[in-house]
């Protein structure tokens, strides 16, 4: 009989140790679970080669752990925050199913078995049933967790949290001059989307301004920016800059028609600058 050293052992035992830690699945929250969406206007003004960015609107949704019962299948309700039924999920061994509201159809809201190469189907609001080609996958580390990573249609999805541009959009660039957005999404009081160090709580529910104001009278620039960005078009508002907690990082009381603000004292992140009623997106690098 033909012995196996002691060695040989060990590493086979860390290599399976190591397979199953990769082969792990981070399930679809079933509760405790929050995503905030966004839709921006985007709009160029002549002399200015960026994008300018108008908040548009706003979605909550929430899965607080309520159960429902469709075709002899149990679902997770999710609801808009605080409000209407938008629908039901299910999560099947890495298949992510949705049952909109006043329906008991099931679509495919996400696959998290493909590979790359695959070609995928699934539904998106307001667009019905979509394909798509996995461009590749891998992982990425969000708040600790390594979490499967998968690009296709020039957006990606991430393992127990869904569609970085938002749970239920479309996935890429948008040609109605649209950008859609996961703001942020927060799992059992943990902000895990977009990570910071001792993200506790969920995600603020007041955070983004549903007043926007889209005649575009204003111009920021450069966007994104890593030193210093100039506004014009002002008159005399008030101009905040509001983190994605809430937070106001930067305000000023301003009279004339130009204000060039500093940031470089401010972190890498995304940004809302508020002018008076309008509200828009900045990047800074």
């Amino acid at each position: 009989m033909k012995r196996v050293n002691l060695l040989t052992l060990i590493i086979i035992f860390f290599l399976s140790i190591n397979l199953n830690k990769a082969q792990s699945y981070l399930p679809f929250p079933a509760m405790g679970a929050m995503w905030t969406n966004t839709t921006y206007n985007v709009y160029w003004i002549d002399g200015n080669p960026m994008a300018q960015f108008s908040l548009s609107n706003v979605d909550y949704y929430c899965i607080s752990g309520e159960d429902t019962l469709i075709n002899y299948r149990t679902y997770s309700k999710i609801n808009y925050c605080e409000q209407e039924y938008k629908g039901a999920i299910r999560d099947s061994m890495g298949k992510v199913f949705f049952v909109p509201k006043d329906s008991v159809g099931e679509y495919l809201l996400y696959d998290f078995t493909v590979q790359e190469g695959d070609n995928v189907s699934v539904y998106i609001d307001y667009g019905g049933i979509v394909e798509y080609s996995v461009s590749f996958v891998d992982s990425v580390l969000m708040n600790g967790i390594y979490r499967k990573r998968i690009s296709l249609g020039g957006g990606e999805w991430v393992e127990g949290i869904g569609n970085l541009q938002g749970i239920f959009q479309g996935l890429g660039i948008n040609v109605s001059d649209i950008v859609q957005n996961l703001e942020c999404f927060s799992h059992n009081d943990t902000i895990i989307h977009p990570y910071e160090p001792n993200n506790i709580g969920t995600c603020p529910m007041n955070v983004y301004i549903n007043e926007v104001n889209n005649s575009t009278t204003i111009n920021i620039y450069p966007n994104p920016s890593s030193d210093i960005f100039i506004i014009k078009g002002l008159g005399n508002e008030k101009v905040e800059i509001y983190d994605l907690t809430g937070k106001i990082v930067k305000q000023f009381n301003f009279q004339g028609s130009e204000l060039k603000i500093q940031i470089g004292d401010i972190e890498k992140g995304v940004y809302f600058v508020r002018v008076g009623k309008q509200t828009q997106k900045l990047i800074i690098e």
